[in-house]
């Protein structure tokens, strides 16, 4: 008898805490819910420099500003340095083939593009300066590559989050972070290693390089007739 009274005992403490861990958990989403919405209607301050700054394009260039131009260079000796593994941007952009050209033409042909480049340069020089107190640019090239690995390893993190916990805690750092500018910032590294690997593979001088003789049939099958 004791027995039974002391399971029910027992079984109603568990009730009772997880009835607290929901009601817990119900009120931080609800708050997280009313700062998700006043974050939502107000301009966060990446958005508000991007709207402040004159989007005149560096001579030579289509869209990048003289900002947005240095930047992006720097970015793409980074990411494709040229060293004794082989060549890389800087060889490109003496062989008359700058990958910033290309990136420059993919951005001006796609306002979307465009945006998420004058959001991410912005949001990354704000989230190295309150870390070095410096502009991106301005740090040696040992700070240059721990501030990327920093932004991947925070890329890595959040993608790896699977339990619901973690989700749900994602999901607020995810719009406290967008508002910092670090999520624009991580997203914006990403697009740039993917577009610039893409831009530098695709380039015929780069086949050189590489001893490809590139598609076997560049210009399509023009003479195939359709099986019917």
């Amino acid at each position: 008898m004791h027995q039974v009274e002391a399971g029910h005992g027992s079984i109603g403490i568990e009730r009772r805490r997880r009835a607290a861990v929901r009601h817990y958990i119900g009120s931080w989403l609800k708050q997280a819910e009313r700062t998700a919405s006043a974050w939502a209607v107000a301009i966060s301050p990446v958005e508000a420099t991007v709207r402040s700054r004159a989007m005149t394009a560096r001579p030579g260039l289509a869209c990048f500003n003289a900002e947005e131009a240095a930047l992006l260079e720097i970015l793409v000796d980074l990411i494709l340095p040229s060293d004794d593994t082989g060549p890389g941007a800087s060889d490109l952009a003496r062989a008359g083939r700058p990958l910033l050209h290309t990136l420059d033409g993919r951005a001006a042909a796609e306002p979307r593009r465009r945006a998420l480049y004058a959001r991410g340069v912005v949001a990354l020089n704000r989230v190295v300066r309150a870390r070095f107190g410096r502009a991106f640019s301005d740090l040696d090239r040992a700070e240059q590559l721990t501030v990327l690995r920093s932004l991947d390893e925070r890329r890595a993190h959040w993608s790896a989050a699977n339990s619901i916990p973690a989700r749900v805690l994602r999901r607020a750092s995810w719009l406290y972070y967008r508002w910092t500018g670090l999520y624009v910032a991580v997203e914006f590294l990403s697009t740039v290693v993917r577009e610039a690997f893409q831009a530098f593979y695709s380039d015929p001088v780069s086949w050189q390089w590489l001893q490809y003789d590139g598609p076997p049939m560049p210009g399509g099958y023009p003479g195939l007739e359709p099986r019917r």
